[in-house]
Formats: C-alpha cells, sequence, structure tokens
C-alpha cells in the first residue's frame, strides 16, 4: 500500500504518522510539494501514480465505510497494489477522476490533509490487527 498526498506534514502529525509507520512497514509514503495551482498539483500525483495500482481517492464525495467494511473492501482489491490519494488544501482536479478506481471519504466533515492522513492511517492499522485476529480492533 501506497500513500501519495500534497503539501507538508506538521511535526505534530509526523510524530503520529512516524507511530503508525513503526506498526506498517510496508506502506509507502510519497508526496508533491503544494502549490496554488490544482491543475499542476493534481498532474504531479497523476505522474507519480503506478498506473497497475488500485488507486484509491480521498474526496469529501466519496463513500464512507464502518471498520469492517473498508476490512472487506480491502481485502476485494488484493492482492493489486493499494495505492490512496490525498489531496492538498486546493483539492485535486477532476483530471483525478480518469486514473481513480474509486473515491472514499473519511468523514463527512472536511479534513485537513495531515489529519486525514492520521485518519487513513488509523483504518488501514485496523485493517491488518483484523486481518490478524488482534482484538485492537474492536
Amino acid at each position: 500500500m501506497k500513500i501519495l498526498y500534497v503539501g507538508k506534514i506538521g511535526s505534530d502529525y509526523q510524530k503520529l504518522i512516524n507511530e503508525y509507520s513503526k506498526q506498517l512497514p510496508s506502506l509507502e509514503f510519497d508526496s508533491v510539494k503544494e502549490c496554488n495551482d490544482r491543475v499542476k498539483e493534481t498532474k504531479k500525483i497523476i505522474s507519480k501514480i503506478n498506473p497497475n495500482d488500485y488507486i484509491i481517492v480521498l474526496d469529501l464525495h466519496g463513500h464512507q465505510f464502518s471498520t469492517f467494511d473498508f476490512y472487506d473492501f480491502i481485502e476485494n482489491i488484493l492482492p493489486r497494489n493499494v495505492c490512496f490519494v490525498i489531496g492538498g488544501s486546493n483539492g485535486l482536479d477532476v483530471m483525478i477522476d480518469e486514473v481513480s478506481n474509486y473515491k472514499l471519504s473519511l468523514s463527512k466533515s472536511t479534513l485537513s490533509h495531515a489529519l486525514a492522513q492520521v485518519v487513513l492511517l488509523e483504518q488501514i492499522y485496523r485493517y491488518f490487527m483484523i486481518k490478524k485476529n488482534h482484538p485492537y480492533h474492536k
């Protein structure tokens, strides 16, 4: 799995992300520099996407899952590589729709891209805990 995002992550969020990263060593992270041009940001994101990956774009209007539904959803995608895409403060241009396979919403509320990454990591972590039959996910 890979998380591809726009912008920098503040130090407080980065500490949380680092903690999850220790628990999820196979997870990759990649970013593009944030700018004031949503089209440029989206093009940079698309240039980093592997066309063979299953692309899940985080979007306020995407589908929401419970933790167990998220588990089932990811299980049905694997063994394909999964790439989660998180836009910056300007959002993503509609051209992302041409490469995305699915739109996922983590909340009906708008989240900063850093907070969205932390919430997503929590759900990915819970996915792996469910897979291992570990009681953490309850």
